[in-house]
């Protein structure tokens, strides 16, 4: 897998690829102002992992759903933004990723999102406003990797072990990282599909 971010206050980075006419057509119809131009930011990141992964430059479409797609069979791409920062991500195998900023714990979110396995988890925590982000950015990821969002999860729940990052899902890799206040997380398919 390969990712990267962007924080949108820093210098945009040097970028390889080029955003294509029907790209910027389909952002511009998607999204306006602000959520324009992070989308743009996002189709960026997740081209020049495409061109870090295979060294070249392709092409990102949409699913009717919005979901990125390439051209390439068995090249997987995710995206993700806030205000502030901007991540994307190709992999050969499916890839979900997600970023947010540390956040208060939400109780709504928890009773409603999180298994019984996570809530404990939780509770037992230090520092619960990071790990709550990071479980919501382990959740959405996964989402995103399947293509059915959050309400596909299901019985799927996340934890730590030891300090290691554990997912009731065997067949699925966590990457886990953090730039400044922002927890990333990319949930990626162990096998080839």
């Amino acid at each position: 897998m390969e990712w990267m971010y962007w924080l949108t206050q820093e210098e945009a980075p040097s970028f390889h690829t080029a955003l294509t006419a029907q790209e910027q057509t389909m952002l511009e119809s998607r999204h306006h102002g602000a959520a324009l131009r992070q989308s743009i930011c996002a189709q960026r990141l997740m081209k020049e992992a495409i061109y870090r992964k295979t060294g070249q430059e392709l092409p990102i479409l949409r699913t009717e759903e919005g979901a990125p797609v390439t051209t390439v069979p068995g090249l997987y791409v995710s995206a993700s933004h806030t205000e502030q920062c901007c991540v994307g991500a190709a992999s050969c195998r499916p890839v979900g990723i997600d970023v947010e900023a540390c956040a208060p714990v939400r109780p709504r979110v928890v009773s409603r999102c999180f298994t019984a396995r996570e809530r404990d988890f939780l509770s037992r925590q230090e520092n619960q406003d990071a790990w709550f982000t990071r479980l919501w950015t382990l959740k959405e990821a996964y989402g995103k990797m399947t293509g059915r969002g959050l309400l596909g999860l299901g019985d799927v729940e996340f934890w730590t072990e030891n300090g290691t990052p554990q997912c009731s899902d065997p067949a699925v890799t966590l990457h886990l990282y953090t730039v400044k206040n922002f927890f990333i997380s990319a949930v990626e398919n162990k096998a080839s599909v």
